[in-house]
């Protein structure tokens, strides 16, 4: 009977720890992957846990009744804030709980093994880009950037498997990245993106505050162009830039100027990405 082959299938999740990685060839019918993703130095970032079935050289898959992984981090660069099932793996057994679940947060990651029904009825049938998990990291205030990566975790470790029946399957399992973003870099006056401080910039920071017929040009930095640093665009930032332009020593411009740097001041104006020129 089926209801015995997952009994075997859940014994089989939580037995995995004892397979050597070595002994287990993954197979290219099941494959276990998460997005890419850039996020801010200190802010927070979510990543979706996926699982691709399709057919390969092993044939057309077979319907999954269940998995377990273990998914690592640098616990220096990104840290756990929630690991939750995704909505589609909550509504997997029929919306009763799932049969069995069991997430383990670590410092270094999580671990999960999965069943969805004691009696098979409910499965995960063939497709492509089913959702697992939603998991949010906290990043680190150091810009880098930082992988993921299925792996065997804790104590004994949880193997990346596959459950298909009472067969454990080896998916293929792929690398995620995380760029945690510097600060960006710009030089204040440099409105028109150029790597210096002239006319050019004055003329262009008046068309942002004038607009002309259709619209003012694109800005690269916004905070380029806050030439006094207060947070706003207006005619006083021109006159300010004329001071710097002129050389005009008693009214300098507030820093990064002259040289490419970020902003200390915190106010409501950014710069998206830095600037042309700068690192």
């Amino acid at each position: 009977m089926r209801i015995h082959a997952l009994w075997g299938t859940l014994v089989l999740l939580l037995a995995t720890a004892s397979i050597a990685p070595a002994q287990l060839t993954p197979d290219d019918r099941y494959t276990l992957y998460a997005n890419d993703a850039l996020v801010s130095p200190s802010d927070t970032v979510q990543v979706t846990l996926r699982i691709d079935s399709v057919a390969g050289t092993g044939g057309s898959p077979q319907q999954i009744d269940g998995w377990s992984f273990g998914f690592c981090h640098d616990p220096t660069a990104l840290t756990i804030d929630t690991v939750v099932h995704s909505p589609l793996v909550q509504a997997l057994n029929g919306g009763a709980p799932l049969a069995f679940s069991a997430i383990t947060l670590y410092p270094s990651g999580f671990t999960d093994g999965v069943l969805i029904d004691f009696m098979g009825i409910n499965t995960l049938p063939q497709g492509v880009g089913y959702p697992l998990y939603e998991v949010t990291y906290e990043a680190s205030d150091t810009p880098g950037t930082t992988t993921l990566d299925f792996c065997e975790l804790g104590t004994p470790p949880v193997l990346a498997i596959v459950a298909t029946g009472s067969t454990d399957n080896v998916p293929v399992r792929e690398t995620t990245t995380i760029e945690v973003l510097g600060a960006p870099y710009f030089i204040r006056g440099d409105c028109d993106n150029n790597t210096g401080v002239n006319i050019a910039d004055t003329i262009f920071l008046l068309q942002q505050t004038f607009p002309p017929a259709g619209g003012p040009p694109a800005m690269a930095c916004m905070d380029a162009c806050d030439c006094n640093d207060d947070g706003t665009l207006n005619i006083s930032d021109a006159i300010w830039m004329l001071n710097a332009v002129l050389g005009n020593p008693s009214v300098p411009l507030p820093g990064p100027y002259p040289d490419c740097g970020e902003d200390v001041a915190e106010d409501g104006i950014d710069c998206a990405a830095s600037i042309s020129g700068c690192p």
